[in-house]
Formats: C-alpha cells, structure tokens, sequence
C-alpha cells in the first residue's frame, strides 16, 4: 500500500519551513521572468510538479528539489544545510566526547617507525 501526502504528519515549524521555501522558489522564477512551463522543461519535470514545489508540497523528491535549485544556479545553497561546521549543538557534543588527552601511537610503517625513533 502506498503512502499518501496525507499519511504524513508535520509540526506546524516543519510545514511553514517548507511553504516558504515554495515561496522563495517562486520568487526566484519570477525574478528570472520564467514561466512555470519554461522552468518545468529547463528541470525535465511537469508543470504540475513546479506548482507542487511553489506551494510547498512535502512529497517533492530532493532529487527534483536540487535539479530546480540547479536551473536557477542556487544547487551550491543546498549543500549549506545541515553543513557540520555551522551545527553549534553537534559541534557542542563532538567536543564534550573528545578524551583529555591524545596517546601517542607507534608508527604502523616500519619506516615510519624508524624515521619516529631519529633514525
């Protein structure tokens, strides 16, 4: 059986985030005075799907999401979200797991080793 829009739940936070993403990429359609067709063919996607992403629709794939991000050469915003070097909580809990102290550990290489030992 499969799942329809309506078997997913979203917190109201997760739905307005995603709405207004529909809303920027509309925006930026619109800017670039581009019609949905237009958009739809530069994606190799229907129109229906353009309106889809433009309401906020949460059944949109990542795949067709990154492919509009490209036509509208936004596709390097998509690799900002969730980049760990901006996850101050991740970051947080990376740090507090980190040991004290580091060991030093023999060389595997046994010329390694021998350059280690001022050889």
């Amino acid at each position: 059986m499969k799942k329809s829009d309506k078997d997913f739940v979203f917190s109201p936070a997760i739905a307005d985030q995603i709405k207004a993403l529909g809303a920027n990429l509309k925006r930026a359609r619109v800017r670039r005075r581009i019609t949905q067709q237009q958009l739809a063919d530069r994606a190799f996607v229907s129109r229906q799907l353009i309106v889809k992403i433009e309401q906020g629709n949460p059944s949109v794939s990542l795949g067709v999401l990154a492919q509009v991000l490209w036509c509208f050469g936004l596709l390097d915003d998509m690799a900002a979200l969730a980049n760990p070097d901006t996850d101050k909580h991740g970051k947080w809990l990376e740090e507090k797991e980190l040991p004290k102290r580091v060991k030093k550990r023999p060389a595997a290489d046994p010329l390694l080793r021998f350059l280690a030992e001022g050889g």
